[in-house]
């Protein structure tokens, strides 16, 4: 392997299978896809809950800020804005809440609107739902995010660890921050009345206009939409590297790096950010789907891949057949089923989906185990036949 590299080619390094580097990639694709589709459908439903401009007007313009500066320097402008897209977050989130609970005092319900719900994480309906989904697909996500990957190999070695703890650490303090907006929207003595159909998932931004004002919300937008272009440059680059590894192709036997140029990237950026916006139009059409269950769908297929990659990292017996059934199982069954869960909003069906694509792969890594050992079978196929189809 080179210097640098991605999942999709360990795996296939690991278990000598082009078959296993095109699952792999489709996954990675898709969630690079469907994660600038997030940040579009986001921001512009934010600005439109903002502005009374229709979202669907707005999604260009979310996309074209982005990638004004993403196409201009790639990684470099992606990790520089990214620093301060975080610092925007931390800053002017930390002090929106802070304004927001000096303003109404401890006015904040942690068992849900009406008492229905609990503080309680192993309550049934939050552990079966909420919690299991959310469990799987973070976990599922972060070995299927290659904006994690590029940033892996951008990082000095002696530096990795520590980065990535305290870049976790600070992230996870964001939302968690922002969740106190929310067990304020759900007391009765703020009077917050949500506007039919408005998306919940943007309740922040109703409690900072109807607690603060508009000028504190006008801050909020800034820092959410931080976070969401954050994302979205994030994922045009990730895209472009995959579509390098596609055109290079190293599992070929005559491979040779071929010259993937500056050029080819943005335009690839480019492409990458005009389908994400193609999807973000297509999911404004579609009934059921808004933000929660987005989140869910593309996350729910990442979970295909989590059991074997896992296997691959700590047992020897894997083989590259078990991956493609197990994977490829979770993947034909799955997708269709978490597809109709969003859309009927059927939130037990998801659960259930996650659960079922987890265990039935892992069930099936098991009984196609290898009797000799999955590292010395790959070895052996690779040194006979080169790259095999798999």
């Amino acid at each position: 392997l080179r210097d640098g590299y991605s999942l999709p080619e360990w795996m296939f390094f690991k278990y000598p299978s082009r078959a296993v580097a095109y699952l792999y990639l489709f996954v990675f694709l898709q969630y690079q896809l469907m994660a600038g589709t997030v940040q579009i459908f986001a921001g512009a439903h934010l600005l439109s809950a903002a502005t009374g401009i229709p979202a669907i007007y707005l999604m260009p313009a979310v996309l074209a800020v982005t990638l004004l500066y993403a196409l201009v320097s790639g990684m470099v402008a992606s990790v520089a804005t990214d620093f301060v897209q975080m610092l925007l977050m931390l800053v002017f989130g930390g002090a929106i809440v802070a304004a927001a609970l000096i303003k109404v005092g401890p006015l904040l319900v942690l068992s849900g609107v009406n008492n229905a719900g609990s503080i309680n994480p192993l309550n049934p309906e939050i552990l079966l739902t909420l919690g299991l989904i959310n469990s799987i697909a973070l976990f599922s996500a972060g070995i299927n995010d290659q904006q994690l990957w590029q940033r892996c190999f951008a990082i000095k070695e002696r530096d990795l660890g520590r980065s990535f703890f305290w870049g976790g650490l600070t992230f996870g303090a964001i939302p968690i921050m922002l969740s106190l907006l929310g067990f304020m929207a759900a007391h009765p003595s703020v009077g917050l009345v949500l506007p039919a159909g408005f998306d919940r998932s943007l309740v922040g931004f109703a409690v900072v206009t109807h607690v603060l004002g508009s000028a504190w919300a006008v801050l909020f937008i800034y820092a959410l939409m931080a976070g969401f272009c954050s994302t979205l440059d994030s994922a045009v680059l990730a895209t472009s590297s995959l579509w390098a590894l596609i055109r290079q192709r190293p599992w070929r036997r005559d491979y040779q790096s071929s010259n993937y140029t500056v050029g080819t990237g943005r335009l690839v950026m480019l492409m990458a950010g005009l389908a994400a916006l193609v999807l973000a139009y297509v999911v404004e059409v579609l009934p059921g789907f808004g933000l929660k269950y987005l989140f869910w769908f593309y996350n729910g297929i990442c979970a295909s891949t989590l059991v074997p990659t896992f296997l691959a990292l700590l047992w020897d017996k894997l083989t590259a057949r078990g991956i493609l059934i197990g994977s490829g199982t979770s993947l034909a069954i799955g997708f269709p089923l978490l597809f109709y869960g969003s859309m009927t909003e059927n939130d037990i069906l998801i659960a259930c989906t996650y659960v079922g694509i987890v265990f039935f792969c892992g069930l099936i890594c098991y009984a196609t185990r290898s009797r000799l050992g999955g590292d010395i079978e790959a070895k052996a196929r690779l040194q006979n036949s080169g790259a095999t189809s798999g």
